[in-house]
């Protein structure tokens, strides 16, 4: 082995060593967080309810079994954070990134996705029922416009 090689072997270990701040078995409901950065934490069986995540970021975290109803998740990012078997229902994502972020083993209900959102779920084994796309959104949207005037 090369110094290089030992250094970074070392660097590894140390990340996946490092322990996560635990959010578990909690309800957070009706909160605006702007700008925020979550980082090395764990999100597990925790309820969402009326959340607005806008240009957050999501940086090297864990979300399992959790549920998101009603929230809003716009021009956030997802760096190495990993969700599994959540369940989002009435969830708006615009302008999301995912990198290294996978989502598998998740259901999303009548759920607005913007493309890389959309593009990131199809990657593993997730469910989608009654979800719409942007362009899709605008004509419903649209069409209840004319309908309401």
């Amino acid at each position: 082995l090369t110094e290089n090689t030992l250094t970074l072997e070392i660097e590894i270990e140390k990340i996946n060593s490092e322990k996560y701040e635990i959010v578990e078995n909690e309800v957070i409901e009706s909160t605006d967080f702007k700008e925020l950065t979550i980082s090395g934490s764990l999100f597990s069986l925790t309820l969402f309810k009326n959340v607005t995540f806008r240009s957050c970021v999501f940086f090297a975290s864990k979300m399992e079994n959790c549920e998101f109803l009603g929230c809003n998740f716009i021009d956030c990012e997802f760096q190495f954070t990993g969700l599994e078997h959540c369940n989002f229902a009435a969830v708006s994502f615009e302008n999301c990134k995912w990198d290294l972020s996978p989502i598998k083993k998740s259901t999303f209900v009548s759920s607005f996705l913007d493309a890389k959102t959309a593009y990131a779920l199809s990657k593993d084994d997730n469910r989608l029922e009654s979800c719409f796309n942007q362009e899709e959104r605008d004509f419903l949207t649209s069409a209840y416009r004319k309908q309401a005037a």
